[in-house]
């Protein structure tokens, strides 16, 4: 995510309709085009009349230090958050999903977890502690080691430590039209809705490079 003001909105790669039956495009349409989409052109509102900030990627509009009036700093920081968070939650769904991670991060996984099956519980149970709205996360850490987190309203994990890899958005937003009260089908749905290649391929990038083979 290394664009910079003016930040585009960009839509996710399926058709709305396309994750039926865990999710309905009436759903998609309002969480992606009337929810996202709105925290893109606030933040864009937001930055206009701050030219020093119009070369930061949303990580540092996050993370960085500003010399501004608080109350627009917390509104910069809030609303690029949310662009963050959706971006990753929508580019970590798929309408075809793998159903499991493989290679190096279902490696990482079992050796954390025990086992994917021992993750998804342990995810499901990170949610519960969840006191009000936010995001649930898996990341990465630069040694390669994966933790589960959450955070509230649209906090991110520390971007400067850690590489999150997929990103769970349990506002009732995200799912209330199709599951009225009912957040524990739409997780069920949303697993099965997980494009683990998006984390696979972000995995790998949180580790530190490997040294080049010594010249023959």
């Amino acid at each position: 995510m290394q664009d910079h003001f003016p930040f585009q909105k960009t839509p996710p790669p399926y058709s709305y309709s396309s994750l039926l039956p865990a999710l309905d495009p009436d759903t998609v349409y309002l969480h992606c085009d009337q929810i996202y989409f709105s925290y893109v052109n606030r933040l864009n509102y937001a930055l206009t009349p701050y030219p020093q900030f119009h070369g930061w990627t949303l990580e540092e509009l996050i993370m960085g230090e500003m010399n501004i009036p608080t109350i627009d700093q917390n509104a910069i920081r809030h609303l690029a958050g949310g662009v963050y968070n959706h971006r990753l939650y929508f580019d970590g769904l798929s309408r075809t999903p793998k159903p499991e991670p493989t290679g190096e991060l279902r490696a990482a996984i079992d050796n954390t977890y025990g086992s994917f099956s021992n993750w998804k519980e342990i995810f499901r149970q990170a949610t519960d502690s969840l006191l009000g709205v936010g995001w649930a996360w898996l990341n990465s850490s630069g040694d390669g080691n994966l933790s589960i987190a959450v955070t509230l309203n649209n906090k991110t994990p520390s971007l400067t430590a850690l590489t999150p890899l997929l990103a769970l958005d349990t506002w009732e937003h995200a799912y209330y039209l199709k599951y009225p009260a009912d957040f524990e089908s739409y997780l069920k749905n949303w697993f099965e809705l997980l494009d683990w290649e998006t984390a696979e391929r972000r995995f790998p990038a949180s580790l530190p490079a490997k040294p080049e083979p010594p010249s023959s």
